[in-house]
């Protein structure tokens, strides 16, 4: 498999289901892809087989299971699992009329979904994303672990070094009083004084230090696949009254991002939507690529992906279209004016992208979000 994680230790894949073709064939793909696969027909024999590599301390890196198996179900089995505060990446197999579990199996921590019937290429793109997501989330956790290490040590060295500085300026002090200000050395030890002060306060300045916010991680996304599955989830939470629809390119789009904070954009630009109309529309998402310049800024245009999110709602008003994206101001009655700046911070500062807003009272809105590629468009 050419999207494989760079890791020369093949990953392991537990694979929950219980109709015997089905199984067959993911144990064919997955093994063919490199993996080590081990199969159980219900998610009893899943549990069992993950608390026995946790007594092992043997390490399984993808649990992909079915939701309707006997002896116990798919969400039965991640439940138990989440309630022993065993954190293994879920892919959750969903057929129809299984859509309605959806919403709970996200609050369970699933990491994505593949509906039935899937292709081999869907399952490998999506167990790829899984495992890299996973393989970056674990280097960061010890990048910060080492971090916090050394912050400690830095900590420590620190509180002694200022313990020092201050028995120098003691005995500084005393030497001063000592000491005529008509000798030649007085000057010298006010200087020192000063200098040993301007150090102490250095030390307590850093001492103060608090960490900063949390760090966020993109790596290279398939972003059409991120979009389908925030469709899916946005159709679950709509009104019957509004429809969702998506249009994509006919090839994969990649990009270097934080899946998980452009999903909770899109959602946002989703709730409002759903606020903007309440008698029933439509609500689109597309994807495109386009070469684009910066508002504002007259330079090379840039190869950018952009995400279209489109309603049929009620518009907005000229005078208050400058200000949707200030934190705090809400058109709404009980609106808290968060979502939409969070949709800022998320593709300006945190993407390095930005957005545009096209609107008519009583046509709809129309929000771009413009990320910068760095660019990998090729098939995988």
């Amino acid at each position: 498999m050419k999207n494989k994680p760079k890791n020369n230790q093949p990953k392991h894949i537990i694979v929950a289901e219980d109709e015997l073709s089905l199984s067959s064939s993911l144990q064919f793909i997955l093994t063919a892809a490199g993996y080590t696969v081990s199969m159980v027909p219900n998610g009893r024999e899943a549990l069992i087989k993950i608390q026995n590599s946790l007594l092992e301390r043997t390490t399984i890196d993808l649990l992909i299971t079915d939701i309707a198996m006997p002896t116990m179900t798919g969400v039965e089995l991640i439940r138990a699992l989440r309630n022993q505060s065993v954190q293994i990446p879920v892919l959750v197999i969903t057929g129809y009329g299984d859509k309605e579990l959806l919403v709970e199996l996200m609050r369970l921590g699933c990491q994505d979904f593949l509906d039935k019937p899937f292709s081999q290429d869907d399952l490998e793109r999506r167990v790829h994303m899984i495992l890299t997501k996973t393989e970056e989330q674990d280097l960061e956790q010890k990048r910060k672990e080492s971090l916090a290490m050394i912050g400690e040590r830095s900590r420590s060295f620190i509180h002694d070094l200022n313990n020092i500085l201050c028995g120098a300026l003691g005995y500084a002090d005393t030497a001063l009083e000592k000491v005529d200000k008509s000798h030649p050395a007085h000057e010298k030890l006010v200087k020192l004084v000063k200098t040993a002060n301007r150090a102490a306060d250095i030390c307590r300045s850093l001492m103060a230090i608090k960490p900063d916010e949390p760090f966020r991680m993109k790596i290279k996304t398939e972003i059409w696949t991120l979009v389908e599955k925030m469709a899916a989830v946005l159709t679950e939470l709509a009104p019957q009254s509004i429809s969702i629809s998506t249009q994509s390119l006919k090839h994969p789009v990649w990009l270097i991002a934080d899946s998980d904070r452009v999903q909770q954009a899109l959602l946002n630009l989703g709730f409002n939507a759903f606020a903007a109309m309440k008698m029933g529309g439509a609500l689109t998402i597309s994807l495109t690529q386009e070469h684009a310049v910066r508002p504002g800024i007259n330079e090379q245009a840039e190869q950018c992906v952009v995400l279209h999110v489109q309603d049929t709602g009620c518009g907005l008003p000229h005078g208050e279209m400058e200000r949707i994206f200030e934190e705090g101001y809400t058109t709404r009655k009980n609106g808290f004016g968060l979502g939409l700046s969070l949709v800022k911070k998320i593709v300006q500062h945190e993407h390095n992208g930005w957005i545009t807003v096209e609107s008519e009272m009583g046509e709809g809105t129309l929000f771009k979000l413009f990320f910068p590629m760095e660019i990998d468009t090729s098939k995988k």
